[in-house]
């Protein structure tokens, strides 16, 4: 039961992707190449993603710095790799949802 739903969850995604973007399948790599649709790269939506999109980034990389400053002081980490590991990831979450944003 979850193999199915997880495989119907996939082949939704895909065809969400084949319908809202120009999807081209080469020999070369990157072997699959995704674009906007005309439509989409020709409209005002794109330019207000572009300007939301630029407005969260600013807000966000200051956050980022202070959330890396917060955790070497003030929580406790087994090494450097453990402090940058968790930085990074938290950076991760925060492009992640920045990316979902617009």
């Amino acid at each position: 039961m979850i193999l199915l739903s997880s495989g119907f969850a996939i082949v939704l995604e895909a065809w969400k992707i084949f319908k809202a973007s120009k999807v081209t399948i080469t020999k070369k790599f990157p072997y699959i190449q995704i674009e906007d649709k005309d439509t989409y790269a020709k409209s005002e939506t794109k330019e207000y993603d572009e300007i939301a999109l630029g407005y969260m980034k600013k807000a966000a990389i200051p956050m980022l710095l202070c959330y890396g400053g917060y955790s070497i002081f003030y929580i406790q980490h087994k090494s450097w790799y453990s402090f940058l590991l968790n930085t990074m990831v938290g950076c991760i979450y925060t492009f992640g949802f920045i990316n979902m944003t617009p």
